[in-house]
C-alpha cells in the first residue's frame, strides 16, 4: 500500500511540474521613473515559490513572506518524524521478539511471561500500521507545503477592493436542547 501511495504521490508531483513547464511566462517587470532613476519591480513568481518549497519545505513560504508558516511546517514535520521513528523502533522490537519466540534456537527474554504470541503479533502489526500512516502524513504535509506556497504566490498579486467585506465572528446557535451551541459565523458582504 505504501509503495502504491508513493508512486501516486510522485506521479502527482511530476504532473504539477510539467503543468508549470507548459504555462506561459508570468514574470513581468514594471518600471517607475522618478528623478532620473528607474525602479524595477518584479512580479511575484509562483513557479519559484513552488520549486523552493519542493527543494526545501518552508522555503516557498519564506519567498512568499509568510514566515509564520515555517515553524508550523517544521513543528508538524518533527512530530511526524518522531512518531515514525518511535513506531518503527517499537515495531522492530516486537517483530524481533516474535521471531525469537518462533525460532527454537533463540531464547527470547524481553517479553517472556508478559505477552503471548498473539499479543506480540497484535502489537507488532499495530506499530507497523502506525508507522505507515505517519509516513503517509509526512507525504501529505510535504504536498500541502508545496500547494500552500504555490497558492500563496498566485494570490500575492490578487487585489481585493473595498467592495468586498468579510468578517468572522463568534455566534450562539440555538438548539432544541437546553444549552445553545457556540460557533463561528463567516459573513461576506458585496457592495
Amino acid at each position: 500500500m505504501i509503495h502504491q501511495f508513493v508512486v501516486g504521490f510522485l506521479l502527482v508531483i511530476s504532473i504539477v511540474f510539467t503543468s508549470h513547464a507548459q504555462s506561459a511566462d508570468t514574470t513581468s517587470v514594471s518600471k517607475k521613473e522618478t528623478n532620473n532613476e528607474t525602479i524595477v519591480k518584479k512580479k511575484h513568481d509562483p513557479n519559484k515559490a513552488t520549486i523552493y518549497s519542493t527543494v526545501l519545505p518552508g522555503l516557498g513560504q519564506v519567498y512568499n513572506k509568510k514566515y509564520w508558516k515555517v515553524p508550523i511546517i517544521y513543528g508538524l514535520g518533527g512530530l511526524i518524524v518522531y512518531n515514525i521513528t518511535s513506531s518503527n523502533s517499537k515495531y522492530t522490537d516486537f517483530r524481533d521478539a516474535l521471531y525469537a519466540r518462533q525460532d527454537s534456537t533463540m531464547t527470547e527474554t524481553k517479553y517472556q511471561g508478559i505477552y503471548s504470541d498473539s499479543q506480540l503479533k497484535t502489537r507488532k502489526d499495530f506499530y507497523k500500521r502506525k508507522r505507515d500512516i505517519n509516513v503517509i502524513y509526512a507525504l501529505l504535509l510535504y504536498s500541502v507545503n508545496i500547494i500552500d506556497a504555490a497558492v500563496d504566490a498566485h494570490l500575492m498579486n490578487f487585489k481585493v477592493g473595498e467592495q468586498y467585506i468579510m468578517s468572522l465572528e463568534p455566534t450562539f446557535i440555538p438548539t432544541a436542547s437546553v444549552s445553545n451551541s457556540i460557533g463561528l459565523s463567516l459573513t461576506v458582504n458585496f457592495k
